[in-house]
């Protein structure tokens, strides 16, 4: 499973699971282009590179998941971040979560899917 973290991410989060042998990217390192693109175009990058795109952007992406589907548009799974189940800037919490999702893959297809992080 290949990953992008929106910026609300550390990047440390992103190098420590490529330290670990996973590939997740950080939208911080990938430039401006990327870090500062708006939601609907950061789920295209998302798209286009087959990452599945974590964000703690709730609201924002459950709505262009939703328009994606009506348009039968395609994307690698969305993985929505709550603050009460992963707190925000904890990146140990952040680390695990994200690993335990890499090692122990939901059961259902991701592709297309909207999921919840768990802690």
């Amino acid at each position: 499973m290949l990953l992008l973290l929106d910026a609300h991410f550390d990047p440390a989060v992103a190098r420590t699971l490529r330290e670990r042998g996973h590939d997740v990217v950080a939208a911080v390192d990938l430039g401006p282009e990327v870090y500062q693109a708006s939601d609907a175009e950061l789920l295209e990058f998302a798209a286009a590179e087959s990452r599945a795109l974590v964000t703690r952007n709730v609201r924002d992406f459950v709505l262009l998941h939703a328009e994606w589907l009506a348009q039968e548009r395609s994307h690698a799974g969305i993985i929505l971040v709550h603050a009460r189940t992963v707190p925000q800037g904890e990146r140990g919490a952040e680390i695990r979560a994200l690993e335990r999702l890499l090692r122990e893959p939901p059961a259902v297809d991701l592709a297309d899917s909207l999921i919840w992080l768990r802690p």
